[in-house]
């Protein structure tokens, strides 16, 4: 029996009403003639072949500095960045090195479809943490703390958020970087579009697993 998926089954409503699709990223604008030139001239020029497994250096380094020139924090591209084929991949990676079978990761709801599924693939249990409305979909300290038991391993957050556009402000990041210090957890942050938010705090410093992905046209990168 052949499977399906949410992207198929919304992709499918919207055409079949007329709909503006908002169950994927479908650009409705074409490609810059820029991007699709730069991808032509670096495959003539014979950037075609496998990668480092870490990712290519150079683009390791260039995000080193976007993180230290937007966030003011200094990671190395050789040690602390790899380059991962989608975001996806990116939070999938981090938990198969942070979680033993039965881990529990918090996971704040709404998220992407794929961030539980990557938890329980890793081996751990997906506890939803709900956001609510009356907080702008934010995810509140308390609500944390309730979900934390002695299996708790990791806080998985995903601001500006899929699919409520949601933006964590710096009191409810200081919120969650409280819990996860109380409790010595890892801290995942899912930022499909970094640039939409503030600097974190200095409190996430060293706890946060970050993820920024580029999904346009089928050119996927995460880190």
């Amino acid at each position: 029996m052949q499977g399906t998926t949410i992207f198929t089954t919304m992709s499918a409503l919207a055409q079949e009403h007329n709909a503006i699709n908002l169950g994927q990223g479908f650009p409705d604008f074409p490609m810059s003639p820029v991007l699709t030139e730069a991808v032509n001239h670096a495959m003539q020029s014979g950037y075609n072949q496998y990668a480092p497994m870490a990712g290519w250096l150079p683009l390791r380094e260039v995000l080193a500095e976007k993180i230290d020139y937007l966030y003011g924090q200094s990671v190395h591209p050789d040690t602390e960045i790899t380059i991962t084929p989608g975001g996806t991949y990116a939070i999938y990676t981090a938990f198969t090195s942070i979680l033993r079978p039965g881990d529990e990761v918090l996971v704040v709801q709404q998220c992407f479809v794929a961030n539980a599924a990557a938890v329980e693939m890793a081996g751990g249990v997906a506890v939803p943490v709900n956001a609510y409305a009356d907080t702008d979909f934010q995810v509140t300290g308390a609500a944390l703390e309730a979900a934390v038991t002695s299996r708790s391993k990791a806080i998985l957050i995903s601001y500006p958020n899929n699919p409520t556009g949601a933006v964590l402000s710096r009191e409810y990041l200081l919120e969650v970087a409280a819990v996860a210090e109380r409790h010595d957890l890892v801290v995942l942050s899912d930022e499909p579009l970094p640039d939409l938010h503030a600097p974190a705090p200095a409190a996430l410093e060293g706890r946060a697993a970050g993820d920024g992905a580029a999904d346009f046209f089928g050119l996927d990168i995460g880190w």
